[in-house]
């Protein structure tokens, strides 16, 4: 699938689950390699807030 339909898939999903998307990362880099930025961001963010946090991916 696209990034974009993913996008549209996980959005709809969170809609029927009642789940509330408080910020959406977009990374086209493949995980093969290290150094993904976006995903490193995501997750000091994820660090930082110090609650329980869900990812859909």
């Amino acid at each position: 699938m696209s990034i974009e339909a993913q996008i549209v898939e996980l959005n709809d999903f969170a809609e029927r689950e009642r789940l509330v998307i408080a910020e959406t990362f977009v990374e086209s880099k493949s995980a093969k390699r290290p150094g993904r930025p976006v995903f490193n961001q995501m997750m000091a963010k994820v660090y930082e807030n110090r609650e329980p946090v869900g990812i859909l991916a």
